[in-house]
């Protein structure tokens, strides 16, 4: 498929190559009538537009180390009662090198040393 040609610094283009304006040429006609109407559509009454939204949740949650190091997650979430975007997240220490996973239970979240997760949260850890 060719390039399709446009109109830019007062000239007729396809890709980077200036074109002769050629009498007739059906494909230079198309594109500055094409032009025409766009000119006409910003001009005259703006062109309409439809926008689309989005709205990103990014979930925050921090704890520190033992060695007493803050570590702070990021993540994206579904809403801003979403604790279950974090379950399984890992992180390491950057001071220490100190493994936690974290886990979403019943709305809840928790983080554990990550070769401890399944201890209980009663139980202690060393």
């Amino acid at each position: 498929m060719s390039e399709k040609i446009t109109i830019r610094n007062g000239g007729l283009y396809k890709g980077d190559v200036k074109l002769q304006l050629e009498f007739g040429n059906l494909e230079q006609i198309k594109a500055l009538r094409e032009y025409e109407y766009r000119m006409a559509a910003f001009s005259e009454d703006g062109l309409e537009l439809d926008p689309y939204y989005e709205t990103d949740v990014t979930a925050h949650a921090s704890f520190r180390c033992l060695c007493g190091f803050s570590i702070d997650i990021s993540v994206s979430a579904d809403d801003d009662e979403d604790v279950d975007c974090f379950h399984s997240i890992t992180k390491k220490c950057i001071k220490c090198s100190k493994s936690y996973v974290m886990k979403s239970e019943e709305g809840s979240l928790y983080v554990f040393f990550k070769k401890d997760i399944g201890t209980q949260k009663n139980e202690t850890i060393f």
